[in-house]
């Protein structure tokens, strides 16, 4: 027995609201902007402050503070693009 079914039932895909994905998105983000930036000046004036002491405490710390500003510029990156895409 053969089955028709219209075209439209069959190309449409159903999509979810990515209101809840991008909300949860941005309160992460801005969460751990937050939480980097104070640790950023927290940490960082004590790491410079070591400088008489060693230079490879600062040099250490800015690598890192690098790092973590990157991982948190990727993160805002594909915040937005999920408010984008909605």
């Amino acid at each position: 027995m053969t089955s028709f079914s219209s075209v439209a039932e069959v190309m449409v895909a159903e999509h979810a609201p990515l209101n809840g994905e991008f909300r949860s998105r941005l309160a992460v983000s801005s969460l751990t902007t937050g939480l980097d930036i104070g640790i950023l000046m927290v940490v960082g004036r004590a790491a410079f402050q070591c400088i008489p002491f060693s230079l490879m405490i600062p040099i250490a710390f800015s690598i890192l503070g690098l790092g973590a500003l990157i991982s948190l510029g990727h993160m805002w990156f594909l915040t937005v693009q999920s408010w984008n895409c909605q």
